[in-house]
């Protein structure tokens, strides 16, 4: 599966050094990485001694004897090592004593075995890497910035006794044979991360709501090369977004539709914490043998849902504009950390003012809020301390908008409708609901120094006197009927007076 796969991919191609013609001069071995931090291990598998006289035949093959302490702590190992041939295990290394010292064995390959491939040593790689446990390195290195460079390096000890090495990364699983003197590079990719809110199906950095709205997040984590530990995802929720935890899922796709990953494959720590004196709100952590199951590129995607609460930030114009509600996640693998990612909602606020038709605030007036133009859903409404009102939570207690000139606030991109309960005494109130559209900014109100209204929010203005019917209401429909039937009565009266008189 993966590991296969991985060690395929991170053997160099010039792993000749197994077909026992690759150079080994100077005993340096550098690692040429992007990660800083990391620990290199070198443990040297065979000692390596250069056969005489090669330079001096141009066009002759170098040839190089490779050999093995009876003790070395890979002997075991070594002779250990089979493949199939025909259906059969054939030890690939067969070990002899030399004649000059018994301690001393040669090494030499089965000639039933072929060895003289990239593909088998790749898999010895895996091989070796499978027996760590218990081995003692030659030398290690840890990898840091080149001195007036932006180079990150893993450097061993120039001093290492020539022969060939196997090099592990604490980063993963893709491990390196080479002889020294050799620079090599790491192969080994970490995970990444991206943040994203969830609005209708669509995946955005940033969208709008009103308090008490529902922010579906996704992050999704895309298994990188050679992984073979724990991933840690950690998530970072401001003070304006209430998390619920009963809505954290972990998924990966299946075969037409996600599906959740078994929940022995991954932990949720919903304790909020810091590491590396950064916050965050909670931690999951997805196991490393599940890590080590996935292939490179496979994503795993975690879910949850969020409230905009009471203490979400309002963009304020007089401000910046920049006040968001953010949530931040990023996630780290061996010693390295991603970039954080962040996404963000906003909510805005528009003013409501009540005036005569000569711009003069009037006070006295209610309104409630609602979703559309004639029934749908009442916006319930709460009013804070500082006399500006937002949508209310659950628990809260409602109230109407009492106008004036009043801020309503916590509100998305949407278009909201105003209906008046009561209006000003000596005033008519409105028949029908008023509308203000918020579109990705405020709308407040502007008056001048005399209390006047100027321009924008939504205002909403009230007329004197008896208040006029539309068509259809009773209204003066009773008085015009009413004035009908005195009318007919009068008529009625005057011609029975008239015939009276005539009789008499």
């Amino acid at each position: 599966m993966k590991k296969m796969k991985k060690f395929l991919s991170i053997i160099l191609t010039v792993v000749m050094v197994l077909a026992m013609a690759a150079p080994a001069f100077a005993a340096t071995i550098t690692v040429n990485t992007s990660y800083a931090g990391e620990k290199y291990s070198a443990y040297k598998i065979f000692d390596v001694t250069k056969v005489t006289g090669a330079e001096d035949k141009p066009g002759e093959a170098s040839g190089y004897a490779y050999t093995i302490n009876k003790n070395s702590q890979w002997k075991q190992d070594v002779e250990g090592y089979t493949v199939k041939v025909a259906g059969v295990d054939e030890n690939v290394f067969q070990l002899t004593e030399a004649q000059d010292d018994p301690t001393t064995l040669i090494v030499s390959i089965n000639e039933k075995v072929d060895f003289n491939t990239t593909t088998a040593a790749e898999a010895f790689a895996e091989y070796l890497a499978s027996k760590l446990n218990g081995k003692t390195a030659d030398d290690t290195a840890t990898s840091a910035t080149v001195t007036g460079t932006d180079e990150i390096k893993a450097t061993f000890k120039s001093d290492l006794a020539e022969g060939y090495y196997f090099v592990t990364t604490g980063l993963g699983s893709l491990c390196i044979l080479d002889t020294t003197d050799v620079e090599i590079t790491e192969k080994n990719i970490i995970p990444s991360l991206v943040k994203k809110i969830v609005v209708d199906d669509k995946e955005l950095d940033t969208t709008t709501a009103k308090i008490g709205d529902t922010v579906n997040y996704k992050i999704t984590v895309t298994d990188g090369k050679g992984t073979n530990e724990g991933i840690i995802v950690y998530d970072l929720i401001e003070s304006g977004l209430t998390l619920d935890m009963n809505t954290v899922k972990v998924q990966v796709m299946g075969t037409d539709a996600l599906v959740d990953v078994d929940e022995q494959y991954y932990t949720v720590d919903s304790k909020a914490g810091e590491i590396d004196n950064t916050k965050y709100s909670f931690k999951i952590t997805l196991n490393a043998d599940y890590v080590a199951s996935l292939d490179e590129n496979d994503e795993v995607y975690i879910t949850y849902s969020a409230m905009l609460n009471d203490k979400a930030e309002i963009v304020d114009d007089t401000v910046d504009g920049s006040e968001t509600n953010d949530n931040t996640a990023w996630l780290t693998y061996s010693k390295q950390k991603t970039e954080e990612d962040t996404v963000t909602v906003v909510t805005y606020k528009f003013g409501l003012i009540k005036t005569d038709k000569d711009g003069k605030i009037l006070s006295g007036a209610k309104f409630k809020m609602y979703d559309k133009a004639t029934e749908g859903n009442e916006i319930k409404l709460f009013k804070n301390s500082d006399g500006t009102y937002r949508p209310a939570l659950e628990g809260e207690t409602a109230v109407e908008v009492e106008a004036g000139n009043v801020v309503i606030q916590g509100l998305g991109n949407d278009t909201y409708y105003l209906e008046e309960t009561a209006a000003p005494a000596g005033y008519n109130k409105l028949e029908k609901r008023e509308y203000i559209t918020i579109d990705a900014s405020n709308n407040l109100v502007t008056v001048d120094e005399n209390s006047v209204y100027v321009g924008g929010g939504l205002r909403v203005i009230n007329n004197t006197g008896t208040q006029l019917p539309s068509t259809g209401g009773i209204g003066t429909t009773i008085f015009y009927l009413a004035g009908i039937i005195l009318m007919a009565g009068a008529v009625f009266f005057v011609i029975r007076s008239r015939k009276n008189s005539s009789e008499n």
